[in-house]
């Protein structure tokens, strides 16, 4: 395309453009033609990242996967040696999906509260191999070990009764029970949810009603 031709086309639309190209480019030592070629060439070579919604949150998986580095780091005084990603992301992809099932309305807050003590509670079990072999992959395949574990270990792990306010008076209807031996939870993976009191006495757990 000569420069001519770029010259008319621009300066249909504005003609004090010409000019100031012009100039650029005699500037940069080219011809119109090439400078107008050159400054195409940049911008369709510029790295344009996607936008992403201000609403949409990172990746839960990988959040729990961070937070258990943090954990890990924390106890052990050393980084956690990441051999393979793709398991550990399955790994706690799966523990999650038995989290979600037992805990079907839980917020994403919650869950990842309830993960962050579950990491903790793992990382400083009170068995030696366990302790020494720590990783999702092991959380895993070894859960019903560690659970039973940890149950004799901290009654805190033992799952609450917990209810939605209809759900609990449907219990006290039937059951004669007073509302007042029943809390509303303010933290925790129960937040919001009711919980009896004695139940919660009982484990030690007072401090959700906080």
């Amino acid at each position: 395309m000569s420069d001519s031709v770029i010259t008319f086309r621009v300066s249909k639309h504005n003609p004090d453009l010409v000019s100031k190209i012009k100039v650029l480019a005699h500037q940069d030592g080219r011809t119109l033609n090439n400078y107008v070629e050159k400054i195409l060439l940049q911008h369709a070579n510029k790295e344009i990242k996607p936008s992403v919604p201000a609403d949409v949150k990172p990746d839960i998986i990988e959040e729990l996967l961070e937070e258990f580095k943090k954990k890990y780091e924390k106890i052990y005084k050393k980084p956690y040696i990441q051999v393979k990603k793709g398991i550990d992301r399955s790994s706690i992809n799966k523990i999650l999906t038995i989290f979600k099932k037992q805990n079907p309305t839980e917020t994403r807050d919650n869950t990842i509260y309830w993960f962050s003590v579950f990491f903790e509670k793992c990382l400083t079990i009170n068995d030696q191999w366990l302790r020494n072999n720590m990783s999702p992959a092991i959380m895993l395949s070894q859960y019903n070990r560690i659970m039973k574990i940890l149950d004799r270990r901290n009654p805190q792990v033992r799952q609450l009764i917990s209810y939605d306010y209809p759900d609990l008076c449907d219990l006290v209807s039937r059951t004669n029970n007073m509302m007042s031996d029943y809390k509303i939870v303010k933290k925790g993976v129960h937040i919001g949810k009711w919980v009896k009191i004695s139940e919660a006495q009982s484990l030690g757990m007072m401090d959700i009603f906080k």
